[in-house]
């Protein structure tokens, strides 16, 4: 665990993947039971789609190269990188 945390803080998790409005696949998944297993969680979205792909339609589509860069920046810019237990 990282020096900068308190010893009490629950482990830091970034959780970089794809996301769905509706359905259990990618981080709409794996947030619930890492967080009620106890871990923070910050969740990165790399897509994000209206539901799975096993459905007539879907919509969404990956996140521009730009707009997750500036979301990896942003998580940089507030350490979460160095505070985290899991990546």
């Amino acid at each position: 665990m990282s020096s900068m945390r308190a010893a009490t803080s629950s482990p830091f998790v970034i959780s970089i993947q794809s996301q769905v409005v509706f359905g259990h696949v990618g981080n709409s998944a794996a947030m619930f039971p890492m967080q009620a297993a106890g871990l923070e969680v910050a969740a990165i979205p790399t897509m994000i789609f209206s539901n799975k792909p096993n459905y007539p339609t879907q919509r969404g589509r990956a996140l521009p190269p730009e707009f997750f860069s500036n979301l990896l920046q942003g998580a940089r810019e507030r350490n979460l990188p160095g505070r985290a237990d899991f990546t």
